[in-house]
């Protein structure tokens, strides 16, 4: 019986599936108990009775949600009921990128998607490069995880060109985990109806 050909994941498939992972076992303890219910005002502390590791508040405003704690810290805001509006939004990651504050870093640089464009390029590009910019392609796969060095040598190189430099960024952990802790209170939520302020 032939082997199945494993699934490769894309660099940001990747941060998605292990950040859920680690928040699943980090959670696995984790209680939820609301400390604020006033219509619109409400929080709540998700966390292992006893012990603050892992442990964040969930709370929103008309309007706003964020998340602090442990974990680290978000703001997302786009609808005066953010719990119906989150359940909706929450599995489209893109989309709830998207209305995360602006002054909370949401993408950063990661080797492994640099790492994965270079192999890329040496992959299947082979006819489209010279000799000479498959060395070069090939000695900058050695600065990946120098994210200054790399894209110096890249722009340098002349294989790409300012307007189609290639986007190296992802998730970054902190978002990730946030957004992971958004998922647990809502599974863990009953359903809220929404309310008005």
């Amino acid at each position: 019986m032939p082997k199945p050909n494993p699934v490769v994941l894309k660099p940001e498939a990747k941060q998605i599936t292990l950040h859920r992972d680690l928040a699943k076992k980090a959670f696995a303890q984790h209680r939820l108990t609301q400390t604020l219910n006033q219509g619109l005002y409400r929080s709540w502390r998700c966390a292992k009775p006893g012990s603050g590791i892992y442990g964040f508040d969930v709370t929103t405003i008309p309007g706003s949600l964020f998340v602090v704690g442990d974990i680290g810290s978000l703001i997302v805001s786009r609808e005066a009921d953010m719990i119906p509006w989150c359940r909706k939004a929450i599995d489209d990651v893109h989309y709830f990128a998207s209305k995360v504050s602006g002054s909370i870093q949401k993408r950063g640089y990661d080797s492994s998607v640099a790492a994965a464009w270079v192999d890329e390029q040496l992959k299947n590009e082979e006819g489209y490069y010279s000799d000479a910019s498959l060395l070069t392609l090939g000695g900058l796969r050695g600065e990946i995880h120098d994210e200054y060095a790399f894209k110096m040598g890249l722009n340098e190189s002349g294989l790409v060109h300012g307007c189609d430099f290639p986007d190296f960024s992802n998730y970054t952990s902190e978002f990730l985990w946030c957004r992971e802790a958004v998922l647990w209170m809502l599974a863990k939520l009953p359903e809220v109806r929404p309310c008005s302020q």
